[in-house]
Parts: structure tokens; C-alpha cells; sequence
């Protein structure tokens, strides 16, 4: 499903996967009296707005966000000339997988000056999963990390798609057996306020199928007739079969209502079933501070 933001001036942006960012800011007012000291009054706390539009490398737009929701440009791009319609992409690399996957020792071999050329004297090696931006999924849960700091952390996707079949490039054609439609995740941290530079990357991982059982569990008589089904469409990568499916797509990450200690993930399997469980944002942190 394509997702259009509109105002009725016109579009802002159009995709899927949006995300919004809000950031706060601070500032004082001063009163003066007849020369008298200026007297500062308590900060006030004001909130910018920002489209994410890929979430790694991290690139978003500024939004104008009213109080009146009625008005037209509740979802406005920032109204200067130099700003209008300009995208921002956060400073600075991006960090290192923070643990290795089964995807770390193979890459892409491309022609240098050609990427779609089947054939060349030069090719270059690229890392597997980085020929492309990563894409969005759902963002985002507050983590702290065991440094103390604290992060917004968002999940973030690669599919071998059969509209841009990447890994078909490989000019050793080692990776023709691949099947398409098929999923990997990863969480990503951001720095809390703009520019939201990305603080930390996870290595990929996939989530499991649901069983009949569990379902049963979970809605009780009512069940789910997909549950627990379609387990043989398996990932399937590198030689290499895992113990998950190969669609998973995260709908929903937020923060456990009344426990601030866990988020919970939603998710579909194979396009077929959804799931949802709760994570330790510990563990999540955890796995964005890892060491190979």
C-alpha cells in the first residue's frame, strides 16, 4: 500500500514506510524593568517535526506542524525558499554491524563502471545486503544503552526483491539459486535530536513463525486456522535453511503500555498470519552495543 501525505496545497511526499521524528527544543524569555536585571522566565519547550524517508542512511524533511488541525498546512514543508522540499540526510557514516550474520562473509561482485554489466575486467566487491538503503519498517521505541545514553530505536528492513534483484548482478552469478520475497531486519539507533545521527546498527535478523499452540494460547477456542501453517516456506540463504519464514514485515514497534521496560513488535508472517511479543528493551539494547 502506497501512503501519500497531502495538504491541500499539494503532496509532500509519497512512498510507504513513513516515520515521523519529533524533536524538542528550549528556549528562555527575558523581561527587563527600568534597566533592572533581566528576569528569565522557565524555558519553553517547543517541538520540530520531521518526514524520515529512509532510515539508514538516514534521510528525512522537516515538516510544519500546527495547533490547528483544521489548517492547511498541518503537514507543510518548512516554508523557506533554501528549505522547501529539501531533504536531509544525517551526518557522519554509518556505524558497523554491531554483530556478524550469516550474510558478513559474502558480498556482491559489480562491474565498476557499469553495475548492471553481467561481465568486466574490474569488478568491486560489495557487502551482500548494502547495494541499496536499507527501508523503512516502524520506528520508534526510546532505549537507553549501557553507556547511559539515550536513543531512538527503530526497525529497518532488506527484501530481495524482484523488481531491483540486486544479487542477481553478481557477476559470478553465485547467488542464482536465491528465491525472492525474502526478509531480513535490523534494529537502528538514532540520536534523539536533530540531526539524528545514526548511533548504532545490529547485525540482521529474522523473526519466527507463530505455532498452533501459541495462537491457541493467545485467543483461546477462537484460535487461528494459519497458525502454525505454511512452515515450509523457510528462509532460504547463503545454503543455509533458517528457522523462520522467509516474509516477515514489522507493522509495529512501541512501547509496552504501563512497563516501560518492553516494547512490543507486531509483525505478518508470509503474508498469511500476525504476531506480536514483547521485548526486553534491555535485550535490545543489548543487541545495538554488542562487540563480534
Amino acid at each position: 500500500m502506497n501512503v501519500t501525505i497531502e495538504a491541500q496545497v499539494g503532496s509532500i511526499d509519497s512512498g510507504k514506510n513513513f516515520n515521523i521524528f519529533r524533536t524538542a527544543t528550549t528556549s528562555s524569555l527575558h523581561n527587563t524593568n527600568n534597566g533592572a536585571s533581566s528576569i528569565s522566565t522557565p524555558p519553553m519547550v517547543r517541538y520540530e517535526y520531521y518526514l524520515q524517508t529512509h532510515p539508514a542512511p538516514h534521510k528525512y524533511r522537516k515538516m510544519t506542524i500546527t495547533k490547528d488541525l483544521n489548517s492547511w498546512n498541518v503537514f507543510k514543508n518548512a516554508s523557506s525558499p533554501k528549505t522547501k522540499n529539501r531533504r536531509e540526510t544525517a551526518p557522519g557514516g554509518l556505524p558497523n554491524p554491531t554483530f556478524d550474520t550469516p550474510d558478513t562473509p559474502h558480498n556482491v561482485s559489480i562491474c565498476r563502471q557499469n553495475p548492471k554489466a553481467m561481465s568486466c575486467d574490474d569488478p568491486v566487491d560489495v557487502p551482500f545486503f548494502e547495494m541499496d538503503d536499507d527501508h523503512g519498517t516502524a520506528c520508534c521505541v526510546r532505549v537507553t544503552l549501557p553507556s547511559g545514553k539515550e536513543v531512538m530505536v527503530g526497525i529497518a528492513h532488506k527484501k530481495l526483491s524482484q523488481r531491483t534483484n540486486f544479487w542477481l548482478l553478481d557477476v559470478h552469478k553465485r547467488y542464482r539459486d536465491f528465491g525472492v520475497d525474502q526478509f531480513v531486519s535490523r534494529f537502528i539507533a538514532y540520536d534523539v535530536r536533530h540531526p539524528f545521527t545514526v548511533v548504532a546498527r545490529s547485525g540482521w535478523f529474522c523473526l519466527g513463525f507463530a505455532s498452533q499452540d501459541e495462537s491457541s494460547e493467545v485467543m483461546g477456542n477462537r484460535g487461528s486456522t494459519l497458525a502454525g501453517t505454511n512452515r515450509q516456506a523457510s528462509l532460504g540463504l547463503f545454503g543455509g535453511t533458517f528457522n523462520c519464514p522467509g516474509i516477515h514485515f514489522v507493522s509495529g514497534f512501541s512501547e509496552t503500555v504501563g512497563n516501560r521496560s518492553r516494547a512490543i513488535i507486531g509483525y505478518g508472517i508470509n503474508d498469511c498470519h500476525p504476531r506480536v511479543f514483547f521485548v526486553e528493551k534491555e535485550e535490545v539494547a543489548r543487541l545495538l552495543t554488542m562487540t563480534q
